[in-house]
C-alpha cells in the first residue's frame, strides 16, 4: 500500500482515540495523568513481546536503543497537556491545535532528516493547515486566542514532533521493526515509572476497570494500531508529508461526533446546525485542493 493510505487509516483510528479519551475523561478518569498511565502498558506489552520472540530487533547499539526509548516516553508524554486540554475544552476547540505540528515537523524535518519540499507542496501544506484551523471552528480568534489550553497544545506538539524525528532518525539506520520494537518498549518503561510515584499509582487502582476497563482496552488497542501504521508511513516519506496529510484527522473527529449526535444523543452532542455542516463540506473542498498539491 502506497504511504498515504497507511496515514489516512491511522488518522481515521486517531479520531476515533480522541472522542473515545474525552468520553473517558470525563465519565470514568478525571485524572489526565492516570489516564495516561493507563495508556502505557498495552504498547510497552507489544514491545516486550517483539523483543522477546524476534530477537533480530536485538541488533541496534545502545545509544539508538536509548534514543528510541526516549522516542516511546516522549510518545507518551505529549498526551500529558493534551489530555489536560481536552479537560479545558471540546475536541473540535483542542484537535485543530495539533496542525501546529506541522510547522515543527517542516522545520525540524529539514534541520535533522534532510527532508525538503518543493514549493508547490509547502503552499499546499499551507492550505490544509490553515483550512483545518477552520475546521468546525466559526470564530478563528477564539481557536488561536492565547489561553491555557492553547499552550499546553503547543508543548504537546513540540514533544511529539520530537518522538517523531528521533524515531525516524534511528529507524533509516536499523529498520521499522527495530524502532518500533524499542519505541513501544520506552512506552511501557513509562507507565512503569508512573506507577512508581504514589499519586500515580493510587489514581490508577482507584479506577472502576471493570465499568472502564473495556473501553479502556479498545482504546489502547486502537492507539497501537494507528502508531504502527503512522510510524510505518513515517519511514516511507517525509515526515512533514505525514503530518500534513494528518490533518484529516480533525476532519474524522468531527465527522464521529455528528454521526454520535445523530445516533446516540446522550453519549455525546456536537452542533449540527446547517450552518456548521455547509462549513465543514467547504473546508473538506479546500484541503482536497490542498491535497492535491502536496501529492501529484
Amino acid at each position: 500500500m502506497p504511504w498515504y493510505a497507511f496515514v489516512l487509516f491511522s488518522s481515521a483510528l486517531f479520531g476515533m482515540n480522541n472522542l473515545i479519551e474525552k468520553y473517558v475523561l470525563d465519565k470514568h478518569i478525571n485524572d489526565p495523568k492516570v489516564l495516561m498511565t493507563v495508556g502505557c502498558f498495552l504498547s510497552g506489552l507489544i514491545g516486550l513481546i517483539l523483543l522477546i520472540f524476534f530477537p533480530a530487533f536485538r541488533n541496534i547499539n545502545v545509544l539508538q536503543s536509548l534514543l528510541l526509548l526516549l522516542s516511546g516516553a516522549l510518545g507518551i508524554f505529549y498526551l500529558l497537556p493534551y489530555y489536560q486540554a481536552l479537560q479545558l475544552e471540546d475536541a473540535s476547540l483542542v484537535m485543530p491545535l495539533f496542525h501546529f505540528s506541522n510547522v515543527f515537523m517542516l522545520t525540524f524535518g529539514s534541520i535533522f532528516l534532510k527532508e525538503y519540499l518543493t514549493t508547490k507542496q509547502i503552499i499546499g501544506l499551507l492550505i490544509i493547515v490553515i483550512s483545518s484551523l477552520f475546521l468546525g471552528n466559526k470564530d478563528i480568534t477564539k481557536l488561536l486566542k492565547p489561553r491555557k489550553s492553547f499552550w499546553l497544545m503547543i508543548s504537546a506538539c513540540i514533544m511529539l514532533t520530537a518522538s517523531v524525528i528521533v524515531f525516524k532518525g534511528v529507524s533509516n539506520n536499523y529498520g521499522f521493526w527495530s524502532g518500533m520494537t524499542y519505541s513501544l518498549l520506552g512506552g511501557g518503561l513509562t507507565g512503569v515509572l508512573l506507577l512508581c510515584i504514589p499519586k500515580y499509582r493510587r489514581g490508577v487502582f482507584k479506577v472502576n476497570f471493570k465499568l472502564a476497563g473495556p473501553i479502556l482496552l479498545l482504546d489502547d488497542a486502537i492507539d497501537v494500531v494507528a502508531k504502527f501504521c503512522s510510524r510505518y508511513a513515517i519511514t516511507l516519506t517525509a515526515v512533514a508529508l505525514v503530518e500534513v496529510l494528518s490533518s484529516v484527522q480533525s476532519f474524522f473527529v468531527i465527522s464521529y461526533g455528528l454521526i454520535l449526535t445523530l445516533a446516540f444523543p446522550k453519549i455525546i452532542k456536537e452542533d449540527i446546525s446547517k450552518s456548521t455542516i455547509i462549513n465543514k463540506v467547504l473546508v473538506g473542498l479546500v484541503m482536497f485542493i490542498g491535497m492535491w498539491l502536496v501529492y501529484f
